[in-house]
Formats: structure tokens, sequence, C-alpha cells
């Protein structure tokens, strides 16, 4: 899903090296719908990831690593 008012980004990182820290948030309403969260590295070495959703409170995490132009879904829900 591409990012709309609903949610923010607070930097989308597009340098080949260093810490890739991306958060993409929403103080608002969420839209009634049903989510994908994704990862993909587009180029370059293999790289390692860590993702943190926090819904509804609850925190869970997940780490891994992708190959160049590799694609990762890392959870799915509903609103």
């Amino acid at each position: 899903m591409a990012l709309d008012s609903s949610f923010s980004l607070d930097r989308d990182w597009l340098s080949e090296s260093g810490n890739a820290t991306e958060n993409i948030y929403s103080t608002g309403n969420i839209p009634t719908g049903n989510y994908k969260v994704m990862v993909k590295h587009y180029s370059g070495d293999p790289a390692s990831y860590n993702v943190r959703i926090l819904r509804k409170g609850v925190a869970k995490s997940f780490s891994g690593s992708l190959s160049n132009n590799e694609e990762k879904e890392i959870m799915t829900f509903t609103m």
C-alpha cells in the first residue's frame, strides 16, 4: 500500500550505506482495510533488516536478511 495522508514517513533512506532507519506511523485514525507490511532490498550486497510493529499496544519484532532485489512479506492485518 502506498502511503496516503493517514500515514507519515520520517525519512526515505536512499543512501547505499549507513543506518537505514525509517519509521512509518499514524497518529490519527487508520482507515479500515487490509494492510500488508513488506520489506524490499532494492540494490547492493545482502542486507539485514529489523522491523518492529506496534499495533493495539502490542509490539512484534521481525528480523532477517535480503539479497539484491529481494522482497519479503512481514505481516498482514485488517483494521
